[in-house]
């Protein structure tokens, strides 16, 4: 037998071993293209084509020991600007609509500049309806601009109850960077008062709705009908031992006077009137809180 001879059949087992691992490889190639990668490539533009739109949580209200309500919400508007989306040859037209001073705008976001400029900035809160209905006439003209309907804090139930109940007002960046697990940007936090004290039990927890938007992140429809949507949790209502109509008796009795009142259940140390003279407004803190607001306090 020859060496051709025999070499031919080892020489054909190594062509075709060859060719199996190459027929192999590209099999695998395939399959991870199409299947693995596929998968991958689907999530990333389901994540391009799906907008979530943040649902805030109510704020827990306060009652006082007879189940009257205290401390409520109400709701307003509250306008944002996108840094992203954002045309800077818009905003003296804003702040002209929005009786704002010039630059207004110009400082928040600079204030703002720590956060992605594809997070929406809240502007001012308690926009006008007006505004609202001019803005809607008018939307396509201002890019990177729009608005929510927020809850802020209601205190037309007749208590002032400044120093004890304290006041809400956006995250500092400094408690933003402690609590990054609970707090978003933007996000309103008690800093003073029971708001304060009875935080955790009063903010609640976010909802979002999913929505399917089109290249310029406009709304197209609900994403699977809105079958993962997750509704917002109210925050717990606080029930004090205050009585609302003592407690007005003796802000009453303070009015335009310095001191201090407070009236206690002697059977149980139950608090049922607090009062500490001067005090202040709590809706000046309902929406921006102004310059000459916070020199009066200080």
């Amino acid at each position: 037998m020859s060496l051709n001879t025999y070499g031919s059949p080892i020489r054909k087992k190594i062509v075709f071993s060859i060719m199996m691992a190459f027929f192999f490889l590209v099999t695998i190639s395939l399959f991870q293209m199409q299947i693995l990668e596929n998968m991958s490539y689907e999530k990333k533009s389901d994540e391009n084509s799906i907008k979530k739109v943040i649902a805030e949580a109510p704020r827990g209200i306060f009652l006082d020991r007879f189940y009257s309500v205290v401390v409520s919400n109400k709701p307003s508007f509250t306008l944002r600007i996108t840094p992203a989306n954002y045309k800077i040859n818009t905003e003296s037209m804003l702040e002209t609509v929005l009786s704002m001073q010039p630059g207004y705008i110009k400082n928040i976001l600079y204030d703002k500049r720590h956060l992605s400029r594809y997070s929406p900035v809240r502007i001012q809160k308690d926009v006008h309806f007006d505004f609202i209905a001019w803005y809607e006439e008018n939307s396509e003209k201002f890019p990177g601009v729009d608005y929510t309907v927020d809850l802020q804090r209601d205190y037309s139930f007749g208590v002032n109850g400044a120093h004890m109940f304290g006041y809400i007002k956006e995250i500092s960046a400094e408690l933003l960077e402690e609590s990054k697990d609970k707090y978003m940007p933007g996000d309103f936090i008690g800093y003073n008062g029971i708001e304060k004290q009875y935080e955790s039990l009063l903010h609640g927890e976010k909802g979002y709705s999913l929505f399917l938007v089109d290249s310029r992140q406009q709304p197209i429809g609900r994403y699977k009908d809105g079958l993962e949507d997750k509704k917002a949790v109210k925050g717990n209502d606080l029930v004090l031992t205050i009585d609302k109509e003592l407690q007005i008796l003796a802000e009453s009795a303070f009015k335009d006077k310095r001191g201090a009142l407070v009236a206690i259940e002697p059977s149980t140390g139950e608090i049922l009137a607090f009062v500490s003279a001067p005090t202040y407004d709590l809706s000046d803190f309902d929406a921006v809180t102004t310059y000459d607001v916070w020199q009066k306090l200080n």
